[in-house]
């Protein structure tokens, strides 16, 4: 009886402990349906705009003219123009503010899959997932654009993470 109770005792001291211990956070994803505006016969552009959990995030991926949907009703502004024009890189904006200094020339033929945002104590942190295209085995992969979001919606941090397999969720968790 005294065995019973002392094991009994130490599994609600540890389910306590560990319940305590487990990271709260809260994990909001879509999954992108991509499509293409064709600028030219060997470049395009992907244009995504997303609104999660308060944050607004626009997206403008300079590509090669890479096999799949175009989009049909998609005009193409003067503000895309101008950012194809001056920019080899992709442009980020979050919350209206435009990230600057975020190289990623080496990705010439991204294709938007998902994002994700996770809100974990004062901070949320956007990961914005890409597959690169490669006709050949060497080059296929994703890159995930990942920007940590202060409380005041100003990004204070951003990383690009390559990887052959999409992102598992435990490993959004530990970013930043």
């Amino acid at each position: 009886m005294k065995k019973t109770l002392i094991l009994l005792f130490s599994f609600f001291v540890n389910l306590i402990h560990s319940q305590n211990k487990a990271e709260n956070y809260i994990l909001t994803q879509k999954k992108i349906e991509p499509c293409r505006i064709s600028i030219n016969d060997s470049v395009s552009i992907f244009k995504v705009h997303e609104k999660l959990e308060n944050v607004d995030f626009h997206v403008l991926i300079k590509t090669e003219d890479i096999v799949t949907q175009k989009c049909l009703d998609q005009k193409i502004g003067d503000e895309i123009k101008n950012a194809i024009n001056t920019n080899q890189n992709t442009v980020f904006k979050i919350n209206n503010k435009i990230i600057k200094d975020f190289r990623n020339s080496n990705f010439s033929n991204l294709i938007p899959n998902k994002i994700s945002l996770i809100e974990k104590g004062n901070f949320k942190v956007l990961i914005f997932e890409t597959y690169n295209f490669s006709y050949s085995t060497v080059g296929n992969g994703y890159i995930n654009f990942c920007f940590k979001i202060d409380s005041k919606g100003k990004t204070v941090n951003q990383k690009i993470l390559e990887s052959k397999l999409p992102m598992e969720v435990k490993k959004y968790r530990n970013l930043f």
